[in-house]
């Protein structure tokens, strides 16, 4: 299987390489501008991977750009994730999750993007004083899964769905100007129409702006659109070596379409390799990344080719915290609950099949009420 996965990596690598040599020369390097800083990739793990944000489930790093991630991972994680820009501009980055069960996911994201100082000239090309460039945001996110309804017609494709909601704050300053904004994403996931596949649908920065002096820019208005799918292999020692296979589609209003392609390879359980291939973009690179996973943390890292204008690093660490006694007790409560209601639908069923999953369902019963038990002395002893 190893030798399988070593073969792929060579002809990706070979392939990307043919297609890279074709079309690179026709592109030219873009700067910054505007509310550009919204669209920036702010993790190292999926910029590795040209950016597949909208649908990396495993990933609290996608909440800025579909928060319905949440409610996938389900647990507690903080990143924090540096970018050294090109032309000495530097963005750093927080996000987290906390989920609190039976209600939702909440979560939040702060970036912050300077750059260095850039000469101000007057009438002659002598520097007259220097200015620097500025972006604050806030976001505050909120996830869920939709509630079951019934499984007919359109809502068997939408029970339990992943569904998110975001609002971020924005500012920034340019010189002796400055201006602010606001504006709300959402997004959702559809969970494995077949097995190992997941969706995701997202649509970014739908508010509004300030002017700037007498000019007022306007904000990304962004759809994207992608899928992940999973392959995983295990190895004679029985340790996973999983691969990801990511497609994003990004529409930004005014803007062309936007393809990335990316593929992460997980040995082990712990070493990881990433790549990525831009399409259509304005500069045409290929993206590379490299990662390590120990116990709860994770470790990501990314080299970004930026044309003409050079190239960029990002860093990213993220921990995932384990759960506590009493939040594993909140989440047998809800598997309970689920439970219940399967039982109410059974019991709308015809009696034959009632008594076969009635000797099923007190087992299932019996043994929840035991691991219930145990978690209630084990909450006892810890609050005291």
């Amino acid at each position: 299987m190893m030798k399988n996965i070593f073969k792929f990596w060579i002809l990706l690598i070979v392939v990307i390489g043919f297609i890279y040599k074709a079309e690179a020369q026709s592109y030219a390097g873009a700067g910054m501008a505007g509310f550009e800083f919204l669209k920036l990739n702010i993790d190292a793990r999926s910029s590795g991977m040209a950016g597949p944000y909208v649908c990396m489930v495993d990933e609290i790093n996608s909440l800025p750009y579909n928060p319905a991630v949440m409610s996938i991972i389900n647990k507690k994680t903080v990143a924090g994730n540096y970018n050294s820009f090109i032309q000495d501009i530097n963005v750093f980055n927080i996000t987290g999750s906390y989920p609190f069960f039976g209600i939702g996911n909440f979560g939040g994201s702060i970036t912050y993007l300077h750059t260095g100082d850039i000469p101000v000239t007057g009438d002659s090309p002598d520097a007259i004083d220097t200015a620097s460039v500025n972006n604050f945001g806030v976001i505050a996110s909120y996830s869920m899964r939709i509630p079951k309804i019934n499984n007919s017609g359109f809502f068997k494709y939408i029970n339990k769905m992943p569904v998110g909601v975001s609002l971020k704050f924005f500012t920034q300053s340019i010189y002796e100007s400055s201006t602010v904004g606001m504006a709300l994403d959402i997004g959702a996931i559809y969970e494995e129409p077949i097995k190992n596949l997941f969706l995701g649908i997202s649509f970014l920065n739908l508010g509004f702006s300030g002017k700037m002096e007498e000019y007022s820019d306007t904000l990304p208005v962004t759809m994207k659109f992608g899928g992940m799918y999973r392959f995983s292999f295990y190895h004679l020692n029985k340790l996973s070596e999983d691969m990801n296979v990511y497609l994003d589609i990004t529409k930004a209003y005014g803007e062309n379409l936007l393809i990335g392609l990316g593929v992460e390879s997980i040995f082990y359980d712990i070493g990881i390799i990433r790549l990525g291939y831009k399409i259509l973009h304005s500069t045409m690179w290929i993206t590379t990344g490299l990662g390590v996973k120990y116990k709860n943390f994770n470790f990501s890292y990314a080299f970004l080719p930026q044309g003409d204008l050079g190239y960029s690093h990002q860093f990213s660490l993220k921990y995932t915290f384990k759960f506590t006694k009493k939040e594993e007790f909140f989440k047998e409560i809800e598997k309970i609950k689920e439970d219940v209601k399967v039982d109410e639908e059974a019991a709308k069923k015809p009696a034959e099949d009632k008594k076969e999953k009635k000797k099923e369902e007190k087992k299932d019963k019996k043994a929840f009420i035991k691991e219930l038990e145990i978690l209630k002395e084990e909450i006892k002893k810890e609050d005291k």
